[in-house]
């Protein structure tokens, strides 16, 4: 990003416990690709088979050629709390 603009923040949600797991790993990782560098700023969101919800790099070594770190993550139930809280991390921070 060499203008120094500020990039909009997108969540790719992708994953899930269906039968159409993989089709979604596979729409997500071309979502991103597609997305302008230079004017977004993607943030993978993925939900395992399992049901665990996962963020960056976590999220990302679900989806084809990307990265292998990540941290998990759930979505809080508060309607007032924004952003995705990392399960292993005691503050009130949030991944927004």
């Amino acid at each position: 990003m060499a203008t120094g603009k500020k990039r909009l923040r997108i969540g790719v949600l992708f994953g899930g416990r269906s039968g159409e797991h993989e089709v979604s790993l596979a729409s997500a990782a071309s979502v991103i690709r597609g997305l302008d560098p230079e004017k977004y700023e993607a943030v993978p969101i993925g939900i395992s088979k399992d049901g665990r919800w996962l963020v960056g790099g976590g999220a990302q070594k679900m989806l084809p050629e990307v990265l292998k770190t990540g941290q998990r993550v759930v979505l809080p139930a508060d309607p007032n709390a924004a952003g995705l809280m990392p399960l292993d991390h005691s503050g009130g921070d949030s991944l927004r």
